[in-house]
């Protein structure tokens, strides 16, 4: 009777370049707002939804956060996913 709380990355981050390692996470990260020495796993609404496929999806939001103060616009966006066991 629980909940699946799932927080992914998404793939409209500043720091998704589209240039995925073989096993689908970023090593190389050089922008935006995830770190360099970090590695990480970018989802897109259908990636979401295939990682969630044996659950029923209760609540999944987006959201996105924008900053304009630096030199580059950087924008930090994530999912915000509550599923349950089907």
């Amino acid at each position: 009777g629980g909940r699946f709380l799932f927080n992914p990355l998404s793939d409209r981050c500043t720091s998704f370049d589209g240039l995925a390692d073989s096993d689908a996470c970023f090593h190389k990260i050089t922008k935006g707002s995830i770190s360099a020495k970090t590695h990480a796993r970018f989802y897109g609404l259908n990636d979401v939804r295939e990682a969630l496929k044996e659950w029923n999806i209760v609540s999944l939001e987006h959201h996105e956060r924008t900053e304009f103060a630096m030199t580059e616009r950087v924008v930090h966006a994530e999912w915000l996913v509550t599923a349950v066991k089907a």
